[in-house]
């Protein structure tokens, strides 16, 4: 695995858990961690900038981890900050690696160099992907079709803006997830965004547009709120309540085939 800015004593890009599960459900955090290596010295950035939203998604990894556990499959966790690079986005999207974030300038990422680039690349994105990828070709070779549910946290407020719902759906063209997700969450009276607060139309939800849209399998970003989530009881809470509402919706038929849209 290519290590170009990671010293022999940092850690992989990521980390998988449960690699040998046979369920044909796969989690992924792509803004699981905060972490930054020495190479890159903070980014220009002091220490409490990596504990706010803009360097990654709190309280998802406590979430994914009770989820995993509950049904008993496979998931991969990004182990670097989104303010490094976002393996959530297009290589040539513009936020890609953000010079600037909700109002904090990035000193490292403005007028970054092609070479700079690279090395973030080559480090952390790339070996993601692929990672994640071969997650999901390991489980068809099996003969199943994945399925792919890509876990995010929101900030409960954003530019002075609240934002209202509690959870949220992100997908692009395929229905077979979101359309049931949210029905699910309607049932029990709580608010579900869709397509909100971010599109997945429009290159926001990257990994599982590649991975999942590209393969046919189905698959969706869910967005919890982090205000709902930052400590134990929060995140046991609702990875309770967004087990049961996947329960209810996983057991479709119509999750176990390959279907382009």
């Amino acid at each position: 695995m290519p290590r170009v800015l990671l010293n022999i004593d940092e850690p992989a890009a990521f980390t998988v858990v449960n690699p040998q599960a046979s369920r044909a459900l796969v989690f992924c955090c792509d803004h699981a961690a905060n972490f930054i290596p020495r190479s890159l010295n903070r980014l220009g950035l002091c220490a409490d900038d990596l504990h706010t939203h803009r360097a990654y998604d709190i309280g998802i990894k406590a979430v994914a981890n009770i989820l995993c556990a509950r049904f008993g499959c496979r998931a991969i966790y990004s182990h670097f900050s989104r303010l490094v690079i976002d393996p959530n986005r297009k290589l040539h999207h513009e936020t890609l690696i953000v010079p600037r974030s909700d109002g904090l300038v990035i000193p490292a990422n403005v007028d970054l160099s092609p070479a700079q680039r690279q090395a973030r690349l080559e480090t952390f994105y790339h070996p993601y992907h692929a990672a994640l990828a071969s997650l999901l070709d390991d489980l068809k070779r099996t003969g199943q079709v994945p399925v792919l549910v890509s876990l995010h946290s929101m900030t409960d407020e954003l530019g002075g803006e609240k934002r209202p719902w509690p959870v949220c759906a992100i997908w692009n063209r395929d229905p077979r997830l979101a359309s049931p997700f949210m029905a699910a969450w309607g049932k029990r009276d709580i608010p579900c965004g869709d397509n909100l607060p971010y599109d997945g139309r429009d290159g926001h939800g990257w990994t599982t547009e590649r991975h999942g849209d590209a393969n046919g399998y189905a698959s969706l970003v869910v967005e919890l709120r982090q205000d709902l989530i930052m400590d134990g009881p929060g995140s046991r809470h609702w990875a309770g309540l967004l087990g049961d509402v996947l329960d209810d919706i996983l057991d479709n038929p119509d999750l176990c085939r390959v279907q382009h849209y």
